[in-house]
This record gives structure tokens, sequence and C-alpha cells, in this order.
């Protein structure tokens, strides 16, 4: 469920990796046929909220056959995938 009562981007945490103040945008691009490099502040967290990682770069596997979930490990050109 997505909390709709703020604008994209202006809600708790948006664009931050918990600091306060933090100007820089945090930017997702999808890589070609690779991983979404989350480029700017950005705080990973399990489904219960605790912090994984918090870290100003990160590459977050899209293909499902990583063994290091959320994290990107290659695996996707071993097994030939493609976006």
């Amino acid at each position: 469920m997505s909390d709709t009562s703020s604008a994209p981007g202006t809600g708790p945490g948006a664009g931050t990796a918990g600091g306060a103040g933090t100007a820089r945008p945090t930017i997702i691009t999808p890589t070609d046929d690779g991983p979404l490099e989350v480029d700017g502040p950005v705080s990973v967290r399990r489904p219960d909220g605790t912090v994984i990682r918090e870290a100003s770069k990160v590459f977050l596997c899209r293909c499902g056959h990583s063994g290091r979930k959320p994290w990107c490990d290659g695996s996707h050109s071993r097994q030939g995938w493609r976006a």
C-alpha cells in the first residue's frame, strides 16, 4: 500500500538516506540488461524496516538470479538474462 497523501518524492525520507537536509537527488537507472543503479542517498531496508545498508550508490538485482539479493552479483550475465 502506498502513501498518496504527498506528491511523489516528497514523503518521509524521500531522497535521503536518513540524513536531514540532503540536497542531492537519488536517481534510479536500469542498466542495459543488468541491475538497477541507484545513485544518490539511499537507505536499503528489510520488509520490517531494519536498515541493511545506507550508501551513496548501490546496484540492485532485477533479474531474480542473484545469490546476494537485493544486491546484483553479475548472475544476469551468466544466465543470459535480457531486459
